[in-house]
């Protein structure tokens, strides 16, 4: 029993560091890309064609991809309409 416990407690205190660890890297990186919490993905149905126009459009703005466009148009919208919202 003693030796087993002497076995499992190393691989134990590795696993929570391990976990730690990631949890503020994870936070880290959320905080360097401007992400307070993620979401769910809004699902909205648009004619064909328009996902490549938005993606090609926020590729020429300087965005990653058409995700972050609509983040930022969205909290552009909620900004703007601050005072509407309180």
């Amino acid at each position: 029993m003693n030796e087993t416990l002497q076995t499992i407690i190393p691989y134990l205190v590795v696993w929570i560091g391990l976990g730690i660890f990631t949890y503020f890297i994870v936070k880290k990186s959320r905080e360097k890309i401007g992400i307070d919490k993620y979401h769910e993905l809004l699902n909205i149905v648009v004619p064909k064609g328009t996902v490549e126009k938005l993606r090609a459009y926020a590729l020429i703005k300087g965005y990653k991809n058409e995700q972050q466009l609509i983040a930022k148009l969205i909290a552009d919208e909620i900004e703007k309409d601050k005072d509407k919202l309180q």
